[in-house]
């Protein structure tokens, strides 16, 4: 029987991770092919340092094709000119087309340079959204250093990624500084926010105080609600809009030098697709980054439709962390692996914390068999907790010790509960063999062996193998293995047993 084809598209941050992730969780059930604009892959946060020649290209850059090789994955940088959704197919950018069963779309976004006269590289304004971009910026800048005047940075109307915008109006302070002429280049900062530290997010905490505080002690002034008409050479036309959407102030700003940060649209392979994208060509998805319309199609990144978080003078777009991120890739992974198992229906029930499991007899002494078959009779589902958890709750023998098993497949954002907890007794006489808590470990295991996002835990506990790292079983102990972790709280030993642990962690949680 032939394997189902898994294909993502786009190989940035998200969708190079996702295909790490979604190879190692098929566990080779699935062919994983990457669909790539260019065999060269670009650390994108690094790209302010590399505008003002803090890092040259080659230093963010990793060369895809051997490392995909390696890792057995599929790749070509031919690149997609056009999805056709309906024929689960892709069509590539020299005519041939790729079959696909399952589809990732982690493309990011177009840049709409094109809808603010004068705004890009290709007009008067610098750009970080690119290393390319990066690149022509430091060239900029360099020609800027002979002749300094005044810079103006920011992000135009509908943008949603602000942080670079910040973080680039305070890395242009610090170099000018360096270079001692700080004072001859004023910095004017732009931004549709409606507040300084709103981020797209209507603030984080104190953002809003701290920011304010930092640009006033680097003498940044600034400009908020701010839109832009247009951009002519050394000039900038900024309107400043009124709460009602009035126009309130107009500015024209002169520049010496100038990054401003676009508004993001998704990219042509994608757009204008009935059902798969918003109007802006972002694709829809539903709580399991899986797409309404075309349940085969998952989505994660920046290309993924997320709304404002509320309304604001100026359109604001909501922003796609790497953190977050990093929780979609997981979620993809994660409900692939069911997909490709077999779950199908039961998906939403199993990732929404709502699967009952299959119940399955763990062997025991027979002087155990009471407090067993008291187990088989009276374990039931919890009530839901916080972020939507679920407990398992067995009964407890007389004499009984409890052995705790936490799983999470990342955390519980974006409506992806995804983690529970399953208790167990284990009455387990007090010893001193080194294996016992590893013939533990694996008695967990196999309780929960049967749930997609479960992997192995990561154990030595061989004397010969000890690197100076003490392990106590009478006390909580912390293993991550493949971003899952495991606590246990086993039965007291007569003296202390030394263990080596594999990518250890400290403790996800105490149990009271």
């Amino acid at each position: 029987m032939a394997k189902p084809r898994i294909v993502i598209i786009g190989a940035g941050l998200g969708g190079t991770i996702a295909a790490y992730e979604i190879k190692a969780a098929l566990k080779g059930r699935a062919d994983v092919l990457m669909i790539a604009e260019s065999e060269t892959y670009s650390f994108v946060p690094s790209n302010p340092w590399v505008a003002v020649r803090w890092r040259e290209p080659e230093a963010i850059q990793v060369h895809l094709p051997p490392i995909f090789a390696r890792k057995k994955i599929g790749f070509t940088a031919i690149g997609a000119k056009r999805l056709h959704a309906s024929e689960k197919r892709v069509e590539l950018n020299d005519g041939e087309s790729v079959d696909y069963d399952y589809l990732v779309i982690a493309t990011g976004p177009d840049l709409a340079f094109d809808e603010i006269e004068g705004l890009g590289p290709g007009g008067y304004t610098a750009s970080v959204c690119q290393t390319a971009h990066a690149s022509h910026a430091a060239t900029l800048f360099d020609a800027y250093l002979e002749n300094p005047g005044p810079i103006v940075v920011g992000a135009v109307q509908g943008a949603s990624c602000y942080g670079p915008a910040y973080e680039f109006a305070l890395i242009l302070d610090t170099e000018l500084r360096r270079r001692k002429i700080r004072d001859r280049a004023p910095i004017t900062f732009v931004t549709a926010e409606p507040y300084i530290g709103h981020l797209g997010l209507d603030g984080v905490g104190d953002t809003k105080s701290l920011l304010e505080s930092k640009l006033r002690d680097r003498h940044i002034k600034w400009i908020t609600n701010a839109r832009v008409a247009k951009v002519e050479p050394g000039l900038m036309h900024v309107e400043e809009v009124a709460e009602d959407g009035a126009v309130a102030k107009t500015h024209q700003l002169p520049f010496g030098y100038s990054m401003m940060l676009p508004a993001f649209r998704g990219v042509p392979a994608v757009r204008d697709i009935a059902g798969l994208t918003n109007p802006r060509g972002f694709i829809l998805v539903d709580e399991h980054q899986r797409n309404p319309a075309f349940p085969e199609i998952f989505a994660l990144g920046v290309c993924v439709a997320i709304a404002p978080t509320g309304p604001t003078p100026v359109p604001v777009g909501a922003p796609k962390t790497g953190f977050m991120i990093e929780s979609m890739v997981t979620a993809v992974a994660a409900n692939l692996a069911a997909l490709v198992a077999g779950f199908g229906g039961d998906l939403e029930r199993r990732l929404s914390g709502g699967f009952r499991r299959r119940r399955r007899r763990l062997r025991r002494p027979a002087a155990n068999s009471a407090p067993q078959r008291q187990l088989g009779r009276q374990r039931q589902m919890g009530p839901s907790g916080e972020g939507g958890l679920r407990k398992i709750l067995p009964a407890q023998g007389a004499q009984g010790r409890e052995r705790t098993l936490l799983r999470t497949a990342g955390d519980a954002h974006h409506g992806h509960p995804q983690a529970s907890h399953v208790t167990l007794p284990l009455n387990l006489e007090p010893t001193d063999e080194p294996r016992s808590c590893r013939h533990d470990l694996r008695r967990m295991r196999r309780a929960g062996g049967r749930d997609p996002v479960l992997r192995r835990p990561s154990v030595v506990d061989r004397r010969d193998r000890l690197r100076g790292v003490e392990h106590d079983p009478g006390r909580v102990h912390g293993l991550l293995s493949g971003g899952h972790g495991f606590q246990g709280h086993g039965p007291a030993p007569r003296e202390r047993l030394p263990m080596s642990l594999r990518r250890a962690a400290p403790c996800l949680g105490r149990p009271s």
